[in-house]
């Protein structure tokens, strides 16, 4: 599964990611993480300084969501995700980049 945010077309930003499924559920667990990850980072930003601790928050966030809703014993999904953020007064783009698993 994979993901494209553009939260709203004013703003300089964007969130990108992918999700690879693995195992007997490991299409729903990628499936949730597209559905979820969004707003899970949205929320963290909320709460932290910056954009790379929230990115970390975001992850264990939906690790524990995905661990709740689905059987993840035996499946589960690898993540990258990108965020590209413009500074609307100099227009330098910053690029934070995470990944779980192998990916």
């Amino acid at each position: 599964s994979y993901l494209v945010d553009l939260p709203r077309p004013d703003m300089p930003e964007l969130l990108v990611g992918v999700f690879d499924g693995h195992g007997e559920h490991g299409h729903h667990v990628s499936r949730q993480c597209k559905a979820q990850f969004s707003e899970l980072l949205r929320n963290a930003e909320q709460s932290h300084p910056n954009l790379q601790s929230a990115t970390i928050a975001a992850y264990v966030e939906q690790d524990h969501a995905c661990t709740l809703t689905l059987d993840c014993s035996q499946s589960g999904t690898t993540a990258v995700t990108c965020h590209l953020q413009a500074d609307e007064l100099t227009g330098r783009v910053s690029l934070t980049t995470a990944w779980g698993g192998d990916s």
